[in-house]
């Protein structure tokens, strides 16, 4: 086999892949065999404190394992215990969490990181004492893609072509240039910090139409994933692909799942009480969020006073926060969610060692959770074929494409649009990695 030339990275919110460019082709690598998604690398990171970092898999795992562990601040070697006169003691730490009789957990398990990268506020997270900027968040995931695929060719390849959304989630207002330039810059950098010398920044949705053999005309492909959505219209001459109009739109599946929680979970835990803040609510309300709670004091009086109103909802929150289960709590409502593209009725089944939560969910009330943002779905389609001074009756073929394309509804909407004979449905989570190593291909061969 040839050197490989350099890697596609379709870095998502939820999944990851990587492709390798050869001079003969491109190869989307399978990440693990054993896995339901083999090409996909789940886009989540470990941390421990004692300096241990995981990506994927691996990171759910360990924390399986690890993340009901914690160390109470006077026992932590982190606190360090200074007389400061006769019979007084003074603690002392860099530790930003320390607070008298409380703890942390000993690891911690992120994810949706993708989507904080527009987010000016977001600079850095801290734990045992160490602060964790966004880029470094980011790299852990980027890196260990490089890592398998340096595994996979026996090369230390340092060129990479990845994927960015025409919005990033967040971007959406008045200073939407401004916040996108942010995120691409922050990616790069990260990609830079993973260990590639050569980075190259290159749209999904125009990487997603890469692997089509096309007749003359036009196309749309359309990539609905985890946080974003993105719609490019793509004139076909003699063979030869021109994208002549770009659109997308901060609205993924992260959203939806956060819908269903402000619905139906969050009533059932009691969180809709006049005790709890908002604020406590809004960290709950997302994986994404959920980071924020951890290094907030204020979390656990609030959970302390949850379990005293309500012992045995308090107790399931608690194990969400202290316990080491969020990240099994919100996959239960993104398993829930999937599971209506193929089922009428699905439920919500969270059942940690404190306690049991099981709640019914229809498609036609997630339907209608998402009716809205499925109009901006729509209407981002519309200027993009807009854009490209088409109708959507010119339109050949739809390519569709990433996680969320699956909901029923999205579906529906296509198909009103431009005819289900024309839609045409393209692998989830390799499709644009796919894409993206035929533009490293090109760019450096």
């Amino acid at each position: 086999m040839s050197a490989p030339i350099a890697y596609g990275i379709d870095y998502g919110t939820t999944n990851s892949s990587i492709a390798v460019a050869y001079s003969h082709g491109v190869e989307v690598l399978e990440l693990d065999s054993s896995a339901p998604l083999p090409s996909a690398l789940p886009s989540i990171s470990y941390l421990h404190r004692d300096g241990l970092l995981l990506a994927g898999a691996e990171a759910v795992e360990q924390f399986a394992i690890t993340g009901d562990q914690r160390t109470k601040c006077h026992r932590c070697s982190l606190v360090n215990r200074v007389r400061v006169g006769r019979g007084k003691w003074e603690s002392q730490t860099y530790c930003r969490q320390y607070a008298v009789g409380s703890g942390c957990l000993d690891s911690r398990l992120m994810g949706e990181l993708k989507n904080e990268l527009s987010n000016e506020r977001f600079r850095k997270t801290h734990s045992w004492a160490q602060d964790y900027d966004m880029e470094d968040l980011c790299a852990i995931i980027i890196a260990d893609l490089k890592r398998r695929a340096d595994q996979h060719t026996g090369r230390d390849v340092n060129r990479a072509v990845v994927g960015y959304p025409v919005a990033f989630f967040g971007t959406a207002g008045e200073r939407f240039d401004h916040l996108q330039e942010v995120a691409e810059g922050r990616l790069r950098e990260a990609v830079y910090r993973a260990g590639f010398s050569e980075v190259e920044l290159f749209p999904e949705p125009a990487a997603a139409a890469l692997d089509e053999v096309l007749d003359d005309g036009y196309a749309v492909a359309v990539d609905f994933g985890g946080g974003t959505f993105d719609v490019a219209v793509i004139k076909i001459r003699e063979g030869e692909g021109e994208v002549v109009s770009m659109e997308g739109a901060a609205v993924g599946g992260a959203i939806f799942d956060q819908l269903i929680f402000e619905r139906k979970v969050a009533p059932l835990l009691g969180l809709d009480k006049s005790y709890v803040p908002a604020w406590f609510k809004k960290g709950l309300a997302s994986w994404g969020k959920f980071r924020h709670l951890l290094t907030n004091p204020q979390t656990f009086i609030v959970l302390h006073e949850l379990q005293r109103k309500n012992r045995k909802m308090g107790d399931l929150v608690n194990s969400i926060v202290r316990e080491g289960q969020a990240f099994r709590f919100y996959k239960a409502i993104e398993n829930a969610k999937i599971a209506l593209s193929r089922v009428e009725r699905s439920s919500i089944e969270f059942h940690p060692p404190q306690g049991d939560l099981s709640i019914p969910l229809r498609r036609s009330e997630v339907g209608e959770m998402v009716s809205p943002y499925l109009r901006t779905v729509e209407s981002q389609i519309i200027r993009a074929l807009q854009g490209a001074g088409i109708t959507a009756g010119q339109v050949s073929i739809v390519l569709r494409t990433g996680g969320s394309s699956h909901l029923v509804a999205f579906v529906g909407m296509l198909n009103r649009l431009f005819g289900a004979e024309k839609i045409r449905e393209r692998e989830a989570f390799t499709t644009v990695a796919y894409g993206l190593g035929i533009v490293a291909q090109e760019t450096w061969i």
